[in-house]
Formats: structure tokens, C-alpha cells, sequence
């Protein structure tokens, strides 16, 4: 039987780089692959099908270009404040870090750089980095990134190992020396790590690429990774219910994405411990304001008459129900905010993933353009607008918009 080349490919990324059969459609990666064979100097479709098939480095420079790498430091910055208050009250103890997905580096090095604010020893920090991209680890290694790297003024304790000039941001050796980098593709490439051997394991904005069985076996395997108190990381636009783990871990603040272990006595989604509590400082960011467990005093409850009126659900309160999988409740909150003003990015981007988790393409490309009005270079809305053209087979718009997001995040 004669299988055209495009599906040839398709399936080669299907089965190899776990792509989701959406974004690895024939029509989906049309325009990327023509572009590829002209790079290659293969002079038909079926040469360059071939050489997808027989080489795992060309299969890797398609998978990039069909899934972009986001990447840039202090992303998702309450989490780094919530890991530092974490490492802080153990602190004398060794830390080990999985950061899966890597891309080009800004995540472990961020992690490195919190551990060692927080005060652990720099020996007893240990971060291992995957990637299947072999050019992203390469200036992973190097530590070194454009300016786009850096979208918002760096926390002042990282200033001990972090270095801005005019024509970008690197990080200092002893960062480096922390971290360990593999090329490798989850969840495989975590079949060597034992179980419960992961103090934090980070998976950030990848599952918007993987086919459902992959996102299930790696997160099979991501909860068998972490220690009984470690916690996991996710992205903005993935619940714990996309890995399979939403009965198996507790949400533990707005901003941060982070997640425990779900114990006994704590239902899972339950409104977290105290430590986590998020409150927002501004601009945009979020900073940890509490600890866990950081007294064993309790004072005693005030007065009914003394307790403060209750405050409006926010930006916080949409996107924790949102990352519980409750669409509809944080799809109210949201229009809730919208209606009374809010056009910030945050909520804008926010009303188009959620209407584009309801099925609704329309409304979640009309509020994602509009983030893009005000932030003509928002990595996040390029890429939920790319992912919202394949799904109506305009491989040509989806391409452009990926091209865009490649090159700010680059």
C-alpha cells in the first residue's frame, strides 16, 4: 500500500514525538514540512518522509517547529516564591529537582536560583533537566538568552546569580553546576529515576502537545516521581485532570500551578494549608504570604462582628477553579470581571482558554486577539491562536502564528 508522504510523517511524530493527532495532522503540518525538505535539499515529499523516518534528529527539528518551545525566566513567578518558602523550613536537607520539558534552560535555572536563595546548600541541590530538542539544550548548557528571556524585572534575590546586559541574560556556573541536562522524551526518559525520588517535579505547557494516552502515562509517572511531601508543577492551561491526577494531589494556591500530594483527611481540590495562600503585590505578580506549618501557636479566631466582608471572587479565584477542571464556574467568575472593566491580559487570555476548552473557537480566538491588540508579542495567546487554527485546518495561519511565538520566545 502507498501511504502519501505527509501521513508518513504525521505518523512518525504521532508515534515517536507523542504529538497530539491534531497538531501532527497532514493539513496541520503541511507548510512546516515543505519547509523542512527545502532545508534538508530533499528534492520530493517521499525523500524527506524517508529521512523522518530513519532520523531522530530531523524528527526532532519538526517537533519544534510544530510544538515551539515557551521558555523565559521567572515564569509563573508565586511559584518560585512558594518553593522558596518550602525549601526554607528544610533547608538542611537535599533537594532534587525534575524539570521535564525543559526547553531552552530558563526553568531549572530558575529553580536553582530559588533553592539557593532559600538558603540550601549548593551542594545538596540536584536539578535534572529533559528535553528532546538537542539546539534547546545546547544553549541550555550555555546559560545564556536573549533579552525576551527576561519579561519582567527579575526577584532581587536572584541577583546573587543572574547577570542582564544589553544584548541578554546568562546565569552564573555555580546555577550551571546544579544542573543536569538529557535529551529525551517523557515519558520514557523517566523510567530511570526511582520512585519517590523528586522533591519538585516540574511539567509546564507541555500536555497542550501530547495525544491523551501520552499525557496519561506521564503523568502515571510523574506522581510515582515525587516524594511523599514534594510538590508538582503545571501550567496555566493544564489542570492535574489532563495528566490523569486530579484524584491524586490537592491544588495548593492561585499564580503558582502548584500541587500536593492528597492526603488523608484532605479531599483533593480542597482549598490548600495556610502556606499557601497568595496574595497579589502588583503588576501583575504574586508573592507567597504565608507558611506551611511556620508556628505551632494559634491564635484564637476574632469576633463574628471583627471578621472583614468578604471580598469579590478575582483573577486568582478563576483561574484556581479553572485549573480544577470547574470550567463553568471559572468561566462565570471571569465574564464576572470582564463586565465590570478588567482588560488585562491575564483575564483576556484566561477567557480564551476557557472558552476554547467549552469547544467555543470563536470566542476564545476573539479574547485571545484581543491580548494579542495589547501585547502583540504574548508567547501564551500565539500559541492557543495557532492551536485554535489547526483545529479549523488553517495550517497556513497556525504556521504564522507559531513562527511569531517562536521567534519572541527565542
Amino acid at each position: 500500500m502507498n501511504v502519501p508522504p505527509l501521513d508518513r510523517i504525521s505518523e512518525s511524530l504521532r508515534a515517536h514525538a507523542r504529538i497530539d493527532a491534531g497538531l501532527a495532522a497532514p493539513t496541520a503540518i503541511r507548510t512546516i514540512v515543505d519547509e523542512r525538505a527545502r532545508a534538508s535539499r530533499c528534492g520530493t515529499l517521499d525523500e524527506y518522509a524517508a529521512l523522518v523516518e530513519r532520523s531522530p534528529e530531523e524528527r526532532s527539528r519538526l517537533r519544534e517547529l510544530v510544538t515551539v518551545p515557551e521558555t523565559w525566566l521567572f515564569r509563573y513567578p508565586a511559584s518560585y516564591e512558594l518553593l522558596r518558602t518550602r525549601l526554607a523550613e528544610r533547608r538542611d536537607r537535599p533537594f532534587r529537582a525534575l524539570s521535564v520539558a525543559c526547553a531552552t534552560g530558563a526553568e531549572p535555572a530558575c529553580i536553582v536560583m530559588a533553592a539557593l536563595s532559600a538558603g540550601v546548600a549548593p551542594g545538596s541541590i540536584a536539578v535534572t533537566a529533559i528535553d528532546p530538542n538537542p539546539s534547546a539544550l545546547a544553549v541550555a548548557r550555555a546559560g545564556r538568552w536573549g533579552r525576551m528571556a527576561l519579561r519582567d524585572a527579575p526577584p532581587a534575590w536572584a541577583a546573587p546569580w543572574l547577570h542582564v546586559d544589553a544584548s541578554g541574560v546568562s546565569v552564573s556556573p555555580e546555577v550551571l553546576a546544579r544542573i543536569r541536562f538529557e535529551e529525551g522524551i517523557a515519558p520514557e526518559a523517566l523510567a530511570p529515576f526511582p520512585a519517590g525520588s523528586c522533591d519538585g517535579v516540574w511539567c509546564r505547557n507541555l500536555a497542550i502537545y501530547l495525544s491523551a494516552e501520552a499525557r496519561r502515562a506521564i503523568g502515571a509517572r510523574l506522581i510515582q516521581l515525587l516524594a511523599a511531601d514534594g510538590m508538582l508543577f503545571l501550567g496555566h492551561a493544564e489542570p492535574a485532570g489532563v495528566f490523569g491526577l486530579h484524584e491524586q494531589v490537592t491544588p495548593v494556591a492561585g499564580g503558582t500551578f502548584a500541587f500536593d500530594r492528597a492526603t488523608a483527611g484532605m479531599r483533593p481540590g480542597a482549598e490548600p494549608h495556610a502556606a499557601a495562600r497568595v496574595a497579589s503585590t502588583g503588576a501583575g505578580r504574586t508573592a507567597v504570604t504565608g507558611t506551611r506549618a511556620a508556628s505551632t501557636q494559634r491564635a484564637a479566631p476574632p469576633a463574628p462582628a471583627e471578621r472583614p466582608a468578604a471580598l469579590p471572587p478575582g483573577l486568582d479565584d478563576a483561574r484556581r477553579a479553572a485549573n480544577l477542571g470547574r470550567v463553568d464556574e471559572a468561566l462565570a467568575i471571569a465574564d464576572g470581571l470582564h463586565r465590570s472593566g478588567d482588560r488585562s491580559t491575564g483575564l483576556l487570555e484566561l477567557l480564551g482558554t476557557l472558552h476554547a476548552a467549552r469547544g467555543d473557537v470563536a470566542g476564545a480566538e476573539r479574547f485571545l486577539r484581543q491580548v494579542l491588540y495589547l501585547d502583540p508579542d504574548h508567547v501564551e495567546a500565539l500559541l492557543h491562536l495557532a492551536l485554535l487554527a489547526d483545529s479549523r485546518g488553517d495550517a497556513g495561519l497556525a504556521h504564522r502564528y507559531r513562527a511569531r511565538a517562536a521567534k519572541e520566545a527565542g
